[in-house]
């Protein structure tokens, strides 16, 4: 004989999933729609046009398919980082991190973290918990490879002492976090309860128990500078501008930190004031150097934030199915 709850339960898994109202992707196309007017105006398009015409069109795609390179490796790292008994599809993965990505480059002061987090939770059914673990865990993964970054940049190119500095903050600031997400991971209830907080958040980190996981995490990390690095050499190979692949890094490195904190939306002119002095530091004249950071900004913009105002108007139009319920934090 079944028992009741059993019974109920069978029934409630046999129901069909109960799709959310259409009219919140409808809401977020409007919204990704007027940021997408905002930012068309914002850019400065005839200078970039102009540039762009006299540019190598096959570096200028180089470019940009390095820069969406960014996004299946994102999505995969976030698959690799997820706890064994919480997985999300791959697919659901690649509709958050599209999504988070393009708001991370639109709207300003943590905006676009707050959207990737809100996309896990509900989207891909982590829970709230679960989603700013993976997000602190993709972060210290992305703190490896910014270290990496930089140290790269410090051999190949004579840095100013405000970066040396920088360096040994990112290292001690790595060194500090991994250690305390370590700490999560492997006593999550030793001295709190089994439904304490160091134990509900230290379910979500046990990838950091499995050092060739984390590792392989860590790495795409890396790749995903080594395609950016690979992006802006194309631009410059496309403007003619003959400087040294070693370059490439310490550019990304001068962009990257200028712009780790979103003050605009877009980083609209921030991104290009970092990469100008980047050029100039390196000793290239100035009309070269602004021209190299418009296009720059351009082939970087174009895949990350095109493609997410696109998978926003087709989630509009065709919905995409509800992802199975994970177990709910309360009930663990």
């Amino acid at each position: 004989m079944i028992p009741p709850n059993a019974a109920m339960t069978m029934r409630t898994t046999a129901e069909p999933p109960v799709r959310k109202p259409r009219f919140l992707w409808w809401i977020a196309s409007a919204i990704a729609t007027a940021c997408l007017v905002f930012f068309l105006r914002s850019f400065d398009f005839r200078t970039a046009l102009n540039e762009i015409a006299g540019a190598e069109i096959g570096w200028i795609l180089v470019a940009i398919a390095a820069n969406f390179a960014a996004l299946p490796l994102l999505t995969e790292q976030w698959s690799r980082l997820l706890p064994a008994a919480r997985p999300i599809r791959w697919s659901v993965l690649w509709d958050c991190v599209t999504l988070g990505i393009a708001a991370m480059n639109t709207l300003p002061f943590g905006g676009g973290h707050a959207v990737a987090v809100g996309m896990l939770a509900k989207r891909g059914a982590s829970g709230m918990q679960g989603a700013v673990s993976l997000m602190a865990l993709e972060q210290l993964c992305d703190a490896f490879a910014k270290l990496a970054l930089l140290l790269v940049a410090l051999a190949v190119a004579p840095l100013p002492a405000m970066l040396h500095r920088v360096t040994w903050i990112l290292a001690a600031a790595i060194v500090i976090g991994f250690f305390f997400l370590l700490w999560l991971a492997r006593h999550p209830g030793k001295i709190s309860p089994s439904n304490g907080w160091r134990a509900k958040w230290g379910r979500h980190l046990e990838v950091l128990k499995k050092p060739r996981v984390f590792v392989a995490a860590v790495a795409l990390s890396l790749m995903m500078k080594v395609v950016a690095a690979v992006a802006i050499y194309a631009v410059q190979r496309s403007l003619g501008i003959d400087l040294p692949v070693t370059t490439a890094p310490f550019v990304l490195a001068v962009v990257t930190f200028a712009t780790l904190v979103a003050v605009a939306p877009g980083n609209f002119g921030v991104y290009e004031a970092a990469a100008f002095a980047a050029y100039r530091w390196l000793g290239v004249p100035a009309g070269d150097a602004a021209a190299l950071g418009l296009v720059q900004h351009a082939c970087f913009l174009v895949p990350l934030v095109g493609t997410g105002y696109v998978l926003t108007v087709w989630r509009t139009i065709f919905p995409a199915r509800k992802p199975p319920a994970q177990l709910s934090e309360s009930s663990e």
